[in-house]
Parts: C-alpha cells; sequence; structure tokens
C-alpha cells in the first residue's frame, strides 16, 4: 500500500511514479494507493494514476484507489478519471 499527502502534482508526482514502480516490481496482485491525506491533484497526478492502471493491467494486476470525498475525489469525477480507476471509500475496501 502506497500513502500519498499533501499535494499530488507535478513538483511531486516523480515520488508517486517511483514509489508505483518500486510496488510492481514487488510483485503484489494490487497496489493500493491511499489519496484521503491528499488536498490537491492535478493532470499530472492524475495521468500518474491512469498510467499505474494500465501498466498493471497489462500484466493481469489492479490499482486500486482509496478517497473518501473531498476535492481530489471531485477534481476526478469533473475529469471522467473517476470511471476509469478503481475506487474505494476505505482502506479495509480496497484490501479485501
Amino acid at each position: 500500500m502506497l500513502v500519498a499527502t499533501g499535494e499530488l502534482d507535478l513538483a511531486t508526482v516523480e515520488i508517486l511514479e517511483a514509489a508505483v514502480e518500486r510496488a510492481i516490481e514487488e510483485d503484489h496482485s494490487r497496489v493500493v494507493i491511499d489519496l484521503t491525506g491528499v488536498k490537491f491533484m492535478d493532470s499530472t497526478g492524475m495521468r500518474a494514476l491512469l498510467v499505474a492502471t494500465q501498466r498493471l493491467e497489462a500484466i493481469d494486476r489492479s490499482l486500486g484507489v482509496v478517497l473518501n470525498g473531498g476535492p481530489v475525489a471531485r477534481a476526478l469525477a469533473i475529469t471522467g478519471v473517476d470511471r476509469l480507476l478503481k475506487l474505494f471509500d476505505t482502506l479495509e475496501a480496497a484490501t479485501a
């Protein structure tokens, strides 16, 4: 499980991308990213989530994203990105 906090944007997206790469190398069947502590996400953050989803699906694995409403959930809904991700309200649901 990966936990992101603060802002997920051009200045910080490389940290998330590197963490996803490490998780892929560790060979988990599902990678879970907890975004409940993220207060802002721009298009580079959204792109990173979509790329991670595509990479994992290509190797028969999946990405789960934990959100509990707020500005990130709203941004994903406005852009339609929420329909392309596996979203969960809780960490327990994402890891079940």
